[in-house]
C-alpha cells in the first residue's frame, strides 16, 4: 500500500495498467495515438504539424504522387523556387509517404504515416530492451515511450526505424547463412526506401556498427559479412540521388556555407558544448532518469556499461562532426553543405536506452515507473496546448490543402502559358501551394541554385535592411526562400510591398499571383478576392470565419494578380553586360520591368556571342509547351535577339534550335538565355544530367 503522500494517484492506475503492459504492441499503439492525437482525432480537419513536415515533406509528397508533370520519371522539379533538381533534393518516388498519398486521401496518408512513425519508434525500442538488454517490462516500456516522445518528424524515417533495423539484424545473426544473407539484403533495401542517403544513413549505419561492438559485443566475421550486405543493398536505391548531390552541390547555396567552428582547441570545446546542448534540448528528463539510476548503483553500470558508452559516443560524435568538417576546410568539397552533427537525431534512442537502464538500476521501486511516465507524457499536454494557436494560425489539413481560393488559381494552369505564385508569409507558408500543383518562386528548399540564392537576396534586400537579423537567418541557412516580414501590425490597412520587396524581380521570375492573409499595396497589384480587413471584424465573426475555413478550406485570402508580370518565355532585343557579378547584381536591384524587357543583363564572361549592331525589329513567340524535363518554344524574328526563359540556370539543361545544339547562358544572373536570330524556328530545351537513366 503506498504512503499517503500523493503518489497513490499514480500507483493505482499503474496496477490497472499491468495487464496492458504485457501487450507491448498495444501499449505503443496507444502511445502513438496519444502523441499525434491532435493530428488524427478530427480526421480530415485535424492539425498538421507545420515546419519542415507540413510545409515541405507532405505537400511535395502530394505533388509527386499526383503525377502533375505527366507520365514517366522526371528529374527536374519546376515547382520550387523557379526549378530545382528533384534527386538532389531527395524527393524520391518510392518514399513511404509518397506511396501512402497514392493509395489514400492526403489526410489519411499523413495520419497513417505519423501513427506508423511513432509506433515503430517506440515498439522496437521496447523490443530491443526486452529481447537483447534483458530489461524488465516497465523500464522497457519507459524506454520505448521516451523514444516515441522525443522522435521528431524532422529526422525522417531513417532515424526512427533504426531500432527496427537493429532488432531485425540481430535476429538475422542467429539465422543460417543463407537466410541471414538474403534477409540482410532485403532488410537493407527496405530500410533504404525510408532513409535519406545524407540525413540518416551515414549516421545510423555508423551508430549501428558501434552498437554491435560496444553494447552487444557480437563482432565477428559473420557480423561483418552480413553488415556489409545490409549496407550494400541500402545504397543502390540512392545511387542516382548521391550522384545528383555530388554534381549539384557545388552549384547550390550550401556550397558557400562558412564553418561555424574554428579548427582549434577552443573550437573543439565549443563543439563538445554544442553536443551537450543538443542533448539537453532533446531528452533531458530521460537522461536524468539514467543518471539517477547510475548514481543509485554507485556509478557501477555493470552489464549496461556498453549502453553508457554508446550514449557518450553519440554526444561526442554530435559535437565533433562539425568541428571535423571545419578542419577539413576547402578539402571538404561537396561535404561543405552537409550537416555533420546529424548524430543528434539519434539522441532520442541513445537517451531512451540509458533511461530504461537507469530505471532498471533503480530496482523495483513502485513509484519510479509512474512518476517517470508522467514526466514523459504529461508535458505533451503543454505541447498539445501550443498546437491550438498554431491550428488557429495556419489551420488543419482541410484548411491548408482544400482551399477553394487556391484551387481556383490552380485551375488557371496552362502548359502553354505557365505562371508562378508567391506567398506573403504572414500566417501562410509558400510550400502549401505545392499541394495544389502550383509552381512557386519561393518555398522551403534544401538545395537550389547559388545564383538564385543571390537573386532572392536582392528580392528581399529592402526588408533585410529594415530587419537586419534576417540577413544572418537567410544568409546562414538559406533553405527558407520566403517573403519575410517580422510583423504586419504596423500596417493594418496593407503592407506597402515596394517598401519591403523588389516586385520587378518577382515579375521577371514569372510571379503572376501573390497569395496573402493580409492586405498588400502596390500599383501593379489587382485584387481578385476582396476581403473585409480582419482587424475590423467582430471577434464572433472572425471565429465563425475560422471555423468555416477548418471545415471547407481557407477562403479568407487576399489574392493579387501582378499586372507587371513577364511571361515565362519572352524575347529581348538588347544586351547589357557587366564586368563582374557585383556590377550585375547591383544593376538587377535597380532595374525596372521595362528595363528587363529592353535588355538582358549579363556578366560579360558569360555572354556567348559578340556584339550586334542591330537587333530584331519584329519578333514573337508563336507558341510554347512547358513540361518538367522538356520545354519547347517556337519563335519568329527578323534579326538577332535573346530568348529568355525564367527557369533556374543549370549546366545540365541542353538546348537544340531546329535540331542543332546551341549553348544556354545565365540571363539576369540566374535564368536561361539563348541567342536566337533570323530563320530560327523550333527551340527545345531538355534536362539531361549524367545520372539520367531513361
Amino acid at each position: 500500500m503506498p504512503a499517503g503522500d500523493g503518489t497513490g494517484i499514480l500507483y493505482y492506475p499503474l496496477i490497472l495498467m499491468d495487464p496492458l503492459l504485457r501487450r507491448g504492441w498495444l501499449v505503443f499503439l496507444l502511445v502513438a495515438l496519444w502523441i499525434c492525437l491532435e493530428s488524427v482525432i478530427l480526421g480530415p480537419f485535424s492539425y498538421v504539424p507545420v515546419g519542415e513536415f507540413g510545409e515541405q515533406i507532405l505537400p511535395l509528397s502530394m505533388l509527386v504522387s499526383s503525377d502533375a508533370f505527366g507520365p514517366g520519371v522526371h528529374y527536374w522539379l519546376p515547382s520550387l523556387a523557379c526549378g530545382v533538381d528533384r534527386l538532389a533534393n531527395t524527393i524520391t518516388h518510392p518514399h513511404p509517404l509518397t506511396l501512402l498519398t497514392r493509395a489514400l486521401p492526403g489526410w489519411a496518408a499523413f495520419q497513417a504515416y505519423m501513427m506508423l512513425f511513432y509506433f515503430v519508434a517506440g515498439y522496437f525500442t521496447y523490443r530491443i530492451c526486452v529481447d537483447f538488454l534483458k530489461l524488465s517490462r516497465r523500464p522497457a516500456v519507459f524506454a520505448g515511450t521516451a523514444m516515441a516522445c522525443y522522435s521528431g518528424l524532422t529526422g525522417g524515417l531513417g532515424n526512427v526505424t533504426l531500432p527496427l533495423l537493429l532488432w531485425c539484424f540481430e535476429k538475422l545473426l542467429d539465422a543460417g547463412w543463407t537466410r541471414g544473407l538474403l534477409g540482410a539484403a532485403l532488410l537493407g533495401f527496405l530500410y533504404s526506401l525510408g532513409a535519406s542517403a545524407v540525413v540518416s544513413m551515414p549516421f545510423t549505419f555508423t551508430w549501428g556498427f558501434v552498437w554491435f561492438a560496444l553494447v552487444r559485443g557480437r563482432m565477428s566475421g559473420r557480423l561483418l559479412a552480413l553488415y556489409a550486405v545490409l549496407m550494400a543493398f541500402s545504397v543502390p536505391v540512392h545511387l542516382q540521388e548521391l550522384w545528383a548531390m555530388l554534381l549539384q552541390a557545388p552549384l547550390t547555396q550550401r556550397s558557400q556555407w562558412v564553418p561555424e567552428l574554428a579548427c582549434s582547441a577552443g573550437g573543439l570545446l565549443k563543439a563538445l558544448y554544442q553536443g551537450l546542448r543538443l542533448l539537453a534540448e532533446f531528452a533531458t528528463p530521460v537522461t536524468a532518469v539514467g543518471l539517477v539510476g547510475l548514481a543509485a548503483a554507485r556509478f557501477k553500470p555493470g552489464r549496461f556499461g556498453g549502453v553508457w558508452a554508446i550514449f557518450l559516443f553519440t554526444v561526442l560524435a554530435t559535437g565533433l562532426g562539425p568541428w571535423f568538417k571545419s578542419c577539413l576546410g576547402e578539402s571538404a568539397g561537396v561535404l561543405k553543405g552537409v550537416h555533420f552533427h546529424r548524430f543528434f537525431l539519434i539522441f532520442p534512442l541513445a537517451a531512451a536506452l540509458i533511461g530504461g537502464v537507469g530505471m532498471e538500476l533503480l530496482g523495483p521501486r513502485k513509484r519510479v515507473f509512474p512518476l517517470a511516465m508522467a514526466v514523459l507524457l504529461l508535458p505533451l499536454l503543454y505541447s498539445k496546448a501550443k498546437t491550438v494557436p498554431d491550428y488557429f494560425k495556419y489551420g488543419g489539413y482541410t484548411a491548408l490543402f482544400k482551399s477553394p481560393v487556391i484551387e481556383d488559381i490552380a485551375r488557371r494552369k496552362d502548359a502553354a502559358a505557365p505562371f508562378r505564385v508567391a506567398t506573403f508569409t504572414h500566417r501562410l507558408l509558400p510550400g502549401f501551394a505545392h499541394a495544389y500543383g502550383l509552381e512557386t518562386v519561393d518555398g522551403y528548399v534544401n538545395l537550389y541554385s547559388r545564383r538564385y540564392f543571390t537573386y532572392w537576396s536582392k528580392v528581399i534586400e529592402p526588408v533585410i535592411e529594415r530587419e537586419p537579423y534576417l540577413k544572418e537567418y537567410f544568409g546562414k541557412w538559406g533553405s527558407q526562400v520566403y517573403l519575410y516580414l517580422h510583423s504586419v501590425y504596423d500596417w493594418p490597412d496593407g503592407v506597402r510591398f515596394a517598401d519591403h520587396y523588389r516586385l520587378p524581380l518577382l515579375s521577371l521570375a514569372n510571379a503572376r499571383f501573390i497569395i496573402s492573409r493580409h492586405p498588400l499595396e502596390d500599383p501593379a497589384f489587382k485584387l481578385l478576392t476582396p476581403q473585409e480587413p480582419w482587424y475590423k471584424m467582430h471577434p464572433k465573426k472572425l471565429i465563425k470565419m475560422r471555423v468555416k475555413e477548418e471545415l471547407s478550406g481557407k477562403s479568407y485570402l487576399f489574392v493579387y494578380e501582378n499586372t507587371s508580370v513577364l511571361p515565362r518565355a519572352f524575347l529581348v532585343p538588347g544586351v547589357r553586360s557587366y564586368p563582374d557579378s557585383a556590377g550585375l547584381w547591383s544593376a538587377m536591384a535597380k532595374a525596372s520591368v521595362k528595363d528587363f524587357e529592353r535588355e538582358v543583363l549579363v556578366e560579360a564572361s558569360e555572354w556567348p556571342a559578340g556584339p550586334w549592331t542591330k537587333s530584331y525589329a519584329k519578333g514573337r513567340i508563336v507558341r510554347g509547351l512547358h513540361g518538367a524535363d522538356r520545354v519547347a518554344v517556337s519563335v519568329e524574328l527578323d534579326g538577332p535577339g535573346v530568348l529568355v526563359v525564367s527557369n533556374n540556370f543549370n549546366p545540365y539543361w541542353r538546348c537544340r534550335v531546329d535540331g542543332k545544339e546551341r549553348p544556354v547562358f545565365p540571363a539576369y544572373g540566374t535564368f536561361w538565355g539563348l541567342v536566337v536570330g533570323k530563320g530560327d524556328r523550333e527551340v527545345v530545351f531538355s534536362y539531361e544530367p549524367p545520372y539520367r537513366l531513361f
